[in-house]
């Protein structure tokens, strides 16, 4: 292929000391961490552990960082490099929580909560106070439950983040089931038309696994920063496609494999593309999964040592170092000033916000906090998108092309013309 023949200067190879995952590797270097993870999952349910959950949180954080270092989940394909960047980031919520569950003093209890429901459902949401009873099958349910439970839903001792409005059927499960399904396919075929509008720009660049700048040089510089702005706007809705479709996977595992009930499934994000403002797009319509962990090992501590507004510094810049170590995971290098700089400058706009209140008492909204959310999004997410485009981020494609719907509709077009 033709970009193998010369490689830019930022590309990294696989490091020949990475092992691809097999049985052997998974015994000897996954399950480990999961074990240990595990157990801190059971022992934060659990009275008089904290002495316990602190002297194993050494092992979870050494036993994850010798799993993402040795391990290549991309089989020392290129073009799959981006998977060991999820597996970092994964891991690193991992390290977030296990950091959370070793500073509680007290323990979490599995609780029973209402949930959002459609206002057709005949359900009635059973008691938010009423425990669930316990035997050792049910506890280690439970602890499986909290350690990919990311929001806390269900559990006593987490904030309750903000749940969207269910629009899906809670009548019946297999209504529900396809209802998800349908949200799976829509937004893998969206995230697919993204990344072809993004290759679009520059094929030889953006097609490939190795990838390239969203910046050319040859342009104007007005005509640059539109062209890359464009691509940063297409790059940031496939990155929502994409985490759309895999919790919707996720959602018809867990409900049709594990026996769940749809209400444990809420809607992961809430309409992002009407927020008004920073905080609302961050606290309230984006994905809520880390904000349990990042205001509890982010936003408390340095909101303890340096006040409210470096709480708010803390909890983004947290979420940059997570970003920048998922992305080093993928074994392609970083660039910590992009990709750290992007979230630190998300949580200076929320203090902006938060200061306009404090001068004019009038909240960030309407069609000007639309039109001041994306901008300050967009204009700072150029930074992001060239550090992991740069590094073949499009090159990867979510839909393999013989079953890409956007690759047959572009080929029938051809035909037709």
């Amino acid at each position: 292929m033709s970009w193998m023949t010369s490689l830019p200067d930022y590309y990294v190879p696989q490091s020949p000391e990475k092992v691809p995952l097999t049985i052997h590797t998974f015994t000897t270097l996954l399950l480990p961490f999961l074990g240990t993870y595990l157990s801190m999952a059971c022992l934060v349910m659990l009275p008089e552990t904290v002495f316990f959950r602190r002297l194993i949180l050494s092992s979870v954080l050494a036993l994850g960082f010798r799993a993402v270092l040795a391990l290549d989940l991309s089989n020392g394909d290129i073009a799959m490099a981006h998977v060991n960047q999820t597996f970092g980031l994964g891991v690193f919520m991992m390290f977030l929580r296990s950091i959370d569950w070793a500073t509680r003093t007290k323990p979490i209890t599995r609780r029973i909560i209402a949930v959002n429901l459609r206002r057709d459902s005949t359900e009635q949401p059973k008691s938010p106070t009423s425990p669930v009873p316990r035997t050792l099958g049910h506890m280690l349910q439970d602890a499986c439950d909290l350690t990919v439970n990311f929001r806390g839903l269900g559990w006593d001792g987490y904030l309750i983040p903000h749940i969207p409005q269910e629009s899906r059927s809670m009548r019946s499960t297999t209504v529900f089931l396809g209802q998800t399904f349908l949200s799976l396919c829509l937004h893998a075929c969206m995230c697919d038309t993204l990344q072809y509008c993004i290759r679009s720009f520059s094929p030889d660049t953006f097609g490939s696994p190795v990838g390239g700048t969203i910046f050319d040089a040859s342009l104007p510089p007005i005509h640059r920063f539109v062209r890359s702005t464009m691509i940063t706007t297409f790059f940031g809705w496939s990155v929502y496609a994409i985490a759309q479709a895999t919790y919707d996977l996720a959602t018809i595992l867990a409900v049709l494999i594990f026996r769940q009930h749809p209400s444990q499934w809420p809607p992961m994000f809430d309409a992002p593309y009407r927020s008004a403002s920073l905080a609302d797009l961050w606290g309230k319509r984006w994905h809520q999964h880390n904000r349990n962990i990042l205001i509890s090992c982010g936003a408390k501590p340095m909101a303890y040592l340096l006040g409210r507004y470096s709480g708010t510094l803390g909890a983004f810049a947290l979420s940059g170092i997570m970003h920048d170590f998922g992305l080093r995971a993928a074994n392609r290098g970083s660039d910590f000033c992009s990709v750290g700089g992007f979230f630190l400058m998300m949580g200076v706009g929320v203090i902006l916000e938060r200061l306009w209140v404090g001068m004019t008492g009038r909240k960030v909204c309407g069609i000007f906090g639309w039109l001041w959310t994306v901008s300050w999004v967009t204009g700072w997410g150029n930074m992001l998108v060239d550090a992991w485009l740069v590094r073949g981020a499009a090159g990867t494609p979510v839909i393999p092309a013989p079953y890409s719907p956007i690759k047959h509709i572009t080929f029938l077009s051809n035909l037709q013309s």
